[in-house]
């Protein structure tokens, strides 16, 4: 009998081990469609010219031009 119990309690333990692999697969799964999803979209964005701008519309107002410089030393 002992051993009876002995052995549905590893069918058990085998289980809940089981099951919650099931959802360590499922979250990693989760994960690297995410990360897939994100390079796919960088990828495109990047091709469309995206990140082609190299200075932001702040970085350029700080610039100074040349009609603002001769402006200045009138």
């Amino acid at each position: 009998m002992a051993s009876d119990q002995n052995h549905c309690d590893k069918k058990l333990r085998l289980r809940n081990f089981v099951n919650d692999m099931g959802i360590l697969l499922l979250m990693i799964m989760v994960s690297v469609s995410l990360g897939i999803m994100f390079l796919i979209f960088f990828f495109v964005g990047y091709k469309k010219g995206q990140f082609d701008d190299d200075e932001s519309p702040a970085v350029r107002m700080l610039k100074e031009d040349k009609k603002t410089k001769d402006k200045i030393d009138s």
